[in-house]
C-alpha cells in the first residue's frame, strides 16, 4: 500500500539581506562630533580606525580622516595632521589612488575653508611626495575630481541613517546614478 508522504512547505530564499546596524561606537563618535564634544569624538574615531584597520575593514582610512578632523576641530592641530595623513598613507598602501585623490582634494578644501592654510599646504606637499609620478599621469588620478553632474545633483541625505556620519556627493562611492554608499558603515544611500 502507497502513502503520501507529508506535504513539505516551500523554502524560499530570502528576497535580500536584512540591513546592517552600524557600530554603535561610530554612531556615538558622530553625534559627539556633530554636538561639539571634538576631543571625545576625536579619542572614539581613532580608535574605530585603529580596530578597522587591524580587521582590514575598508572604512579605515575614513575614519582616520574623521579622527583627524575631530582633533583639529579640539585646538590639536598637529596630531589633527598626523591623523590626517595616517588617513591617506592607507589609501596609499591599498593603492585607492582615486579614493585618495578624492579625499586629499576635500580635506585641502576643507583646511583652506576654516583659515588653515598652512596645514593645506602641508597635506599638499606631504602627498606630492608619497604619489608615485606615473600614477598621477594615469586616467584613474586626473578623472578622480570629475564626477558626473548627476550623480552630484541627485539628493542624498544629509546624514547617514545607519551612522548618523555626514553625506557628501562628491566623497561617496556611487552604485549609480541615484545610489551611493556611506563612507564610514558601508550602508546604501538613495537620493530623494
Amino acid at each position: 500500500m502507497w502513502r503520501r508522504r507529508p506535504i513539505q512547505p516551500i523554502r524560499r530564499p530570502p528576497l535580500r539581506r536584512p540591513a546592517r546596524r552600524a557600530h554603535p561606537k561610530l554612531v556615538e563618535a558622530h553625534k559627539l562630533f556633530q554636538n561639539g564634544d571634538y576631543l571625545e569624538a576625536a579619542k572614539l574615531f581613532e580608535e574605530l580606525a585603529d580596530k578597522a584597520e587591524k580587521n582590514k575593514i575598508p572604512q579605515a582610512p575614513r575614519l582616520y580622516l574623521q579622527a583627524g578632523a575631530a582633533w583639529i576641530k579640539a585646538e590639536e592641530k598637529d596630531k589633527g595632521i598626523e591623523i590626517i595623513k595616517k588617513g591617506l598613507g592607507k589609501f596609499i598602501e591599498r593603492k585607492k589612488w582615486a579614493e585618495l585623490k578624492r579625499s586629499a582634494s576635500a580635506v585641502v578644501h576643507r583646511l583652506r575653508e576654516n583659515g588653515l592654510n598652512e596645514q593645506a599646504v602641508e597635506i599638499e606637499t606631504w602627498l606630492e611626495k608619497q604619489v608615485p609620478q606615473e600614477v598621477k599621469e594615469a586616467p584613474v588620478w586626473v578623472k578622480a575630481t570629475s564626477v558626473r553632474g548627476s550623480r552630484v545633483s541627485a539628493q542624498l541625505p544629509t546624514n547617514c541613517p545607519k551612522c548618523g556620519g555626514p553625506v557628501n556627493p562628491k566623497e561617496v562611492d556611487w552604485i549609480d546614478t541615484s545610489t551611493a554608499a556611506c563612507v564610514y558603515c558601508g550602508s546604501l544611500l538613495r537620493a530623494d
